[in-house]
């Protein structure tokens, strides 16, 4: 039998994908995370385009960077993120906790630390 990796690497993988294709214009495809198992950037080859999956406020700058880099390694064409688990109350305008800054607040801040 073949491994895991090996099936989503595979000619069989690449010739239902084809196939796929000529039937569907949109095929989603929903991997592990490509920082765990091989198989997202393995699939990601054969795609069109790849979308990593963020946890807002969970997924490390670090994480994202290496699975960034597991793609780039592959030639996987990342298109961008989607932000997942967002707290809307917590990150909304409407918090009391948020604040909008202008440009000239941040100007005003650094000359009075320069």
């Amino acid at each position: 039998m073949e491994s895991p990796p090996g099936l989503v690497g595979s000619a069989r993988m690449r010739a239902l994908l084809e196939q796929l294709r000529e039937h569907y214009d949109l095929i989603v495809i929903d991997t592990p995370p490509v920082n765990i198992l091989t198989d997202a950037a393995l699939i990601g080859v054969h795609a069109d385009g790849v979308l990593l999956v963020v946890r807002a406020g969970a997924t490390d700058i670090a994480a994202l960077s290496y699975a960034m880099e597991q793609l780039r390694h592959v030639r996987a064409p990342a298109l961008g993120v989607v932000l997942n688990d967002v707290d809307i109350k917590r990150y909304s305008a409407y918090d009391g906790a948020y604040k909008y800054a202008s440009y000239e607040t941040y100007l005003t801040a650094d000359a009075e630390q320069g």
